[in-house]
């Protein structure tokens, strides 16, 4: 209900549609590594275009995070999206593998720039730290949603078109985002007026709180877990469960369907347990659904494995955006926001490490490796974070 109550509300309501939105408008990047593979790459070259993609992605996110703290939200959001453009432009004459290598360094999808952007500019406006987290919740919900839609759509569309006209749709896509944010959005006035002093002491502060550095090593490990199911299901679906383009979006579909479940009911949750103990148990639940998840039998198998997992991945994801919203300030929100971003995506730099591993080994293997990360973002979970009444 308190999802419902902040779309409705004219302050928070145009901002919060942008996290669901970016998720239709990037929606061809659910089928980039089937469009990799069509064009003839191998594991390596995918791991490789991810991995470039990764890096821009810390190489958008910091910048547009820290600048948008002194400059405004709205420009950042704006020059991260005229970036993405032109990657998706590159995409759509791609016809060799190093094309959509090429097109990596101006970003992929742009949901987590957009997703920080989004946090910063609703928690400047929500000032009270109850209201806080209950915005920061509905943006999480509606970006959850668009998890949803978004690959939903994608795999109904590729039962009747080609992966490539995917990469059409959302280039005119993109170009609609754009206008959406130019002329309907509007700069809070308090960003605007507001002078910050003491950036830097600030930013000291944060970096040094024993809450944020706990948020960052969920963020780290939680997004390396993701980044070997993206890269390395869709092979593995393809060579030992012989399943169809569209049956493989599907999964993610699942996926974000029980991250959306979680998010509907994450203020129930949050009041029966503390974000310290949930952060535990989510990771603890997910290590053996993940290591589940190549000795599968059947497509049924996969797809209840992928709701566990979806739930546990949206709680963690959740759980570390809330945090960081707790320990951060006006003067420091957006640094903040994308200090966790950058997390997520130095988490998927792990490929590089999997990808020599899945081409000699065998790509079964790296979900064997990736079910033993959560052990590290346990303990230092349970050394750094405090209860939820320190954390606000």
């Amino acid at each position: 209900m308190s999802v419902i109550k902040n779309l409705a509300n004219k302050k928070f309501g145009p901002i919060l549609l942008l996290p669901l939105l970016i998720h239709i408008v990037g929606l061809a990047a659910n089928g980039l590594v089937l469009y990799a593979l069509d064009l003839g790459s191998s594991a390596y070259d995918i791991a490789t275009i991810s991995i470039v993609g990764s890096t821009m992605e810390l190489a958008i996110l910091l910048p547009t995070g820290f600048f948008s703290d002194r400059y405004g939200r709205k420009k950042m959001l704006l020059i991260s999206q005229l970036l993405l453009f032109i990657g998706d432009s590159i995409r759509l004459m791609a016809s060799k593998p190093w094309h959509l290598l090429a097109a990596s360094f101006f970003g992929v999808g742009g949901i987590s720039e957009t997703l920080s952007l989004v946090a910063s500019f609703v928690g400047d406006l929500a000032i009270e730290p109850l209201e806080r987290v209950s915005v920061t919740n509905a943006v999480y919900f509606c970006s959850s949603l668009g998890m949803v839609v978004g690959p939903t759509v994608a795999g109904i569309l590729l039962l009747c078109v080609k992966i490539k006209m995917l990469f059409y749709i959302s280039f005119f896509l993109r170009l609609g985002f754009v206008l959406y944010i130019l002329f309907i959005i509007k700069e809070p006035r308090q960003i605007k007026a507001e002078k910050i002093s003491s950036y830097k002491t600030s930013l000291v502060n944060l970096i040094k709180n024993r809450n944020m550095l706990a948020a960052i090593s969920v963020q780290i490990f939680l997004f390396a877990m993701l980044s070997t199911e993206n890269i390395f299901m869709p092979i593995l679906a393809r060579g030992n469960f012989s399943l169809s383009d569209s049956q493989i979006v599907s999964l993610r579909s699942v996926r974000n369907l029980a991250n959306l479940l979680f998010r509907l009911f994450s203020n129930e949750i949050f009041n029966r347990i503390k974000y310290k103990r949930l952060i535990i148990l989510l990771f603890a639940v997910s290590s053996p659904t993940f290591f589940a998840i190549p000795f599968s039998t059947n497509y049924g198998q996969l797809l209840a494995l992928y709701f566990v997992w979806g739930f546990c991945f949206g709680g963690l994801y959740l759980l570390s955006g809330v945090v960081t919203s707790l320990v951060s300030d006006r003067s420091n929100r957006g640094a903040a926001f994308a200090l966790n971003s950058f997390s997520s995506a130095s988490g998927n730099l792990s490929s590089i490490i999997m990808a020599p591993i899945a081409s000699a080994i065998g790509v079964s293997f790296v979900f064997n490796i990736g079910a033993m990360l959560p052990i590290i973002p346990i303990l230092l979970v349970y050394k750094l974070m405090a209860g939820n009444k320190q954390i606000g």
